[in-house]
C-alpha cells in the first residue's frame, strides 16, 4: 500500500473453501480503517457483502465428470490424507474435482491432477 501512485486495488473472497467446505469469508476490520471517500466499488455496481454471499457459487451447476478416473464408490488412497471414499467426480475446468470421505480426515476436495490418489 505503501508504493501506490495513483491506485490501489484492495481485494477480499467473498467465500472460500476451509476443511473441505464452502464458507462465507467476512471483510478484514482493516478496511473500516480506509477512509470512504477515497473508496469506490470495483465494476459498475457495487455488491453488499450480504448480496455476494448470497449469490450462486460457481461451484454449483458444475457437470459431472466423464473423462474421471474415479467414480463415486471407489476406494482410493492419498499419501497424506490416508485411506477413503469417492463421494462424487465432477468437472471443474479442463479438470476433475473429486469430494472424498477420508476415514481420518475428513471430506476433502480435490483436483484429479494434483491428488495423487492410488486404489485401496
Amino acid at each position: 500500500m505503501t508504493r501506490a501512485m495513483d491506485l490501489l486495488y484492495l481485494s477480499r473472497s467473498y467465500r472460500r473453501f476451509s476443511f473441505g467446505q464452502q464458507a462465507a469469508n467476512p471483510p478484514s476490520r482493516f478496511l473500516n480503517d480506509v477512509p470512504a471517500h477515497t473508496k469506490r466499488p470495483y465494476g459498475s455496481t457495487g455488491r453488499s457483502y450480504a448480496e455476494a454471499a448470497a449469490a450462486p457459487s460457481m461451484f454449483e451447476n458444475v457437470e459431472p465428470a466423464e473423462d474421471s478416473m474415479w467414480s463415486a464408490g471407489d476406494r482410493v488412497a492419498h499419501p497424506k490424507f490416508g485411506p477413503g471414499v469417492i463421494v462424487s467426480a465432477q468437472k471443474n475446468g479442463s479438470d476433475v474435482e473429486y469430494v472424498v470421505a477420508f476415514e481420518t480426515a475428513g471430506t476433502r476436495r480435490l483436483l484429479q491432477s494434483y491428488a495423487k490418489l492410488v486404489p485401496a
